[in-house]
């Protein structure tokens, strides 16, 4: 017997009236904030990786997360962190095929799908995001992309921010950026920055930047090494029991709560402050990342008069051999003239 794509619609019509309208088939009720919503266990873990290791279907593969009881005819949990519209939301994807993805809720429900593993509509958010990327949204789809280390959006945002990267290196965002996700972005996309001077600007305005720090926002966020997102997740996982006290044996209680830790909202990252220092030790690294050799003269002048550039050595050294590099290779206008024009201009700067 083969099933048609109708069948397939009946049986989700079927199982999305149930969810809604009988709870007495329900054994597992899920309390976010003072709504309650009643799930059922096999349906949530066949559609979530995160709901199998905690029903105990599956192993933890980053033991961060302990099974619950099973053998209670229903299992109770609190979920914090969650929105219960974007929880909603959540169910009637996957319980009724529902499409609720709108530009206003798209972050959140992308945020949500991934913290509970739901792949399929991790893909789903993913490719509506790419399409709905503007300057409007691009610096929180950036970030979120960062946190969720998500390529499939960095692919698709990058060649915008090289488009906007004038309005982008003016943003919060771009002075947030770790190292790493830093040079990660020049060696992708700086060789097509242009003008060249503009590529080099920026990264003299990130090494000289210095973030004020608000008074109780020290323990902000930066936007994180890719490197620790490959060993954990966006939001840290907590099972606590109702009254908040740290879970130790999952088996020895029967209401859970799990508490996804938010580091996103309305106004981006909090950005934690980078040490001015440590920011100026990396110019060369970056610098490193870029063409000189395609940089205006005034450009070049600039990098030579600049502190941050001739105070570490690695920098100074790569700007002085592009500079040599490029007196070797000028020709005079006026053959009856044996100096160089860049020749004269390095002595002066260099004596």
């Amino acid at each position: 017997m083969s099933f048609t794509p109708l069948y397939a619609a009946w049986v989700i019509q079927k199982l999305g009236n149930l969810q809604k309208t009988d709870e007495n088939l329900s054994d597992l009720k899920i309390r976010i904030g003072d709504t309650q919503f009643h799930c059922h266990r096999f349906h949530m873990s066949a559609c979530s990786e995160f709901f199998r290791v905690l029903l105990g279907i599956e192993e933890s593969k980053e033991n961060d997360t302990k099974p619950v009881d099973v053998s209670e005819p229903v299992v109770v949990l609190t979920i914090k962190g969650i929105e219960s519209d974007t929880f909603e939301n959540i169910l009637g994807s996957i319980y009724r095929a529902e499409n609720n993805l709108t530009e206003q809720n798209m972050i959140d429900l992308w945020h949500a799908v991934s913290d509970l593993q739901i792949n399929f509509l991790v893909s789903e958010c993913e490719e509506f995001i790419m399409n709905k990327i503007s300057l409007s949204n691009y610096l929180n789809i950036y970030e979120s992309a960062v946190l969720l280390k998500s390529e499939r959006v960095l692919a698709s945002i990058y060649p915008f921010l090289v488009k906007h990267y004038r309005d982008f290196i003016t943003s919060q965002t771009f002075f947030a950026m770790s190292l790493e996700w830093f040079e990660d972005f020049l060696h992708k996309c700086g060789s097509a920055i242009q003008p060249p001077d503009l590529l080099v600007e920026s990264i003299i305005a990130w090494v000289s930047h210095v973030p004020e720090t608000i008074p109780g926002q020290e323990n902000g966020t930066d936007l994180p090494k890719q490197s620790d997102m490959l060993n954990s997740n966006k939001k840290k996982r907590k099972q606590k029991t109702e009254k908040g006290e740290e879970l130790d044996d999952a088996n020895t209680r029967k209401l859970t709560e799990v508490v996804f830790v938010k580091v996103h909202g309305k106004d981006g990252i909090k950005a934690k402050p980078i040490g001015a220092d440590t920011r100026r030790s990396h110019v060369g690294t970056l610098l490193k990342e870029t063409n000189l050799a395609l940089v205006s003269r005034e450009c070049l002048k600039t990098l030579l008069e600049t502190d941050i550039v001739m105070d570490r050595k690695d920098a100074r050294e790569f700007v002085n051999k592009t500079v040599a590099q490029r007196m070797e290779s000028q020709v005079p206008e006026n053959p009856n003239v044996t100096e160089k024009p860049l020749a004269r201009f390095y002595l002066c700067i260099v004596m």
